[in-house]
């Protein structure tokens, strides 16, 4: 049925060029709302129809999509700001300002500066790499930095997605080779991430992460993969805990699905423990206080679509019916409500969630659900950020507790939770975990 949906979204999908035409319509002005053009459909206004018109011959179109582009990238990052420089087509500048969606454990949000280049052919990258990066430098190495070869960056044929892959690979490669030569500039730049987006129309565009603290060594874990989807989707975090293999393809674009393999965890009569994760996110989630239960549709749905991802994934021969799952989804939105409102119908989701939905959550052998979300407004900004885990790995099946986490400011990683009821400090993962994983995996082999 996953397949059946998938096919029958392709066939009824309008023509790409179609789709093409009708943002550069919407795009072709000195007044565009951007608010509307980055909430259109993936199909409309995604990364793929964008980058078609970076180089369009109006700088008005290049320009919007440009910005559309970065704009859709930092999504919901508070304290936006972008200047564009356009130079011809697929000759384009953008400099910008973020902080994380986040609440960090200090106080003081990093403020982070980012630049993109968008350049016509991969060879280009060089000389990019060998200008002045106009970015600045405060000690603390939390700039980002990323070239997009667009409108078209592959030579090979595109038959599919991955009819690039080895053409990519290359690309990749070299990239590294690049990074390391020009890595005193970066540094110099405050860049602590570079990523390599290269359009490939129709289809959805390939991505590529690199860092300064793993050499400027591609992040194979964040391959294809947004550069913004390493941290919302906490997959640093994961990527920390287990040795991660990307299963492919996903049902859905805003969906990531791992096999992971628990780092220095006792191997057992089955072998080490393994988890299929599945990712996704979404940017919107509307609770107000005259709706007391239709808010939970979308939430549900967005769920729902995790566990379709799972099912899917367990077709993987990688990966069959034995690992164990957990789920992580994140609403990248403000819930302007009291905190404590917030905690009881979150908690009230999830178990009528679970009850609902457990036949289905039992056979994809879902040990964990993780739903986050922010708390706060966009004059107020974020106060809170809402953990709710559903969890059987202590022993009692999908246990809901809810607490509010803090990030490092400058890694952005949880590293600290306190209960949202009672506001105690929250030890971090138990290690009875490990151990309750491989009971349960060993009783459903």
């Amino acid at each position: 049925s996953l397949l059946a949906r998938q096919y029958s979204e392709k066939i009824n999908a309008q023509p790409f060029e179609d789709r093409v035409a009708a943002l550069r319509r919407k795009l072709d002005t000195t007044s565009t709302d951007f608010t509307d053009v980055i909430s259109l459909k993936a199909t409309s206004g995604g990364f793929e129809v964008l980058a078609a018109l970076l180089g369009d011959e109006s700088s008005a179109v290049r320009l919007n999509a440009a910005e559309a582009m970065i704009r859709r990238v930092y999504r919901m990052f508070p304290e936006f700001k972008v200047e564009l420089t356009d130079s011809g087509p697929s000759n384009i500048s953008c400099k910008y300002s973020f902080q994380y969606p986040d609440v960090p454990i200090d106080g003081q949000p990093v403020a982070r500066q980012g630049y993109s280049r968008c350049v016509s052919s991969v060879d280009e990258i060089e000389k990019v790499l060998s200008e002045l990066i106009p970015l600045t430098e405060d000690g603390r190495q939390a700039n980002v930095m990323s070239v997009i070869v667009a409108p078209m960056a592959f030579k090979s044929d595109k038959l599919s997605f991955y009819s690039t892959d080895e053409e990519f690979k290359g690309y990749i490669k070299k990239t590294e080779d690049l990074l390391r030569k020009n890595s005193a500039a970066l540094q110099a730049a405050g860049v602590r991430k570079f990523s390599l987006m290269m359009a490939q129309a129709p289809h959805v565009p390939r991505y590529a992460t690199f860092l300064l603290e793993g050499n400027w060594a591609e992040l194979e874990s964040c391959r294809d993969m947004r550069p913004t989807y390493q941290h919302l989707l906490e997959i640093a975090r994961l990527d920390q805990d287990y040795e991660l293999k990307r299963i492919v393809p996903t049902v859905g674009r805003s969906s990531q699905v791992f096999l992971g393999t628990k780092r220095g965890e006792a191997k057992g009569k089955q072998g080490p423990p393994r988890t299929v994760f599945a990712h996704t996110i979404t940017h919107s989630l509307k609770m107000s206080t005259d709706d007391a239960e239709g808010w939970m549709d979308w939430p549900e749905s967005l769920v729902l679509s995790a566990v379709d991802e799972l099912e899917r994934a367990r077709l993987n021969a990688d990966i069959g019916s034995k690992p164990n799952s957990h789920i992580f989804a994140h609403f990248n939105s403000l819930v302007d409500l009291e905190p404590s409102v917030v905690v009881e119908r979150l908690e009230h989701f999830m178990n009528t969630f679970v009850a609902k939905h457990g036949n289905r959550l039992q056979k994809s052998k879902v040990d964990e659900i993780v739903v986050k979300l922010g708390i706060g407004s966009v004059s107020r900004g974020r106060t809170h950020t809402l953990r709710l885990t559903a969890s059987s790995m202590t022993g009692e099946y999908l246990k809901t507790t809810s607490c509010f986490e803090q990030v490092d400011s400058l890694t952005g990683r949880p590293v600290r939770w306190l209960d949202a009821r009672t506001g105690g400090e929250l030890g971090k993962e138990d290690p009875v975990v490990g151990r309750m994983q491989v009971k349960r995996s060993t009783a459903r082999a």
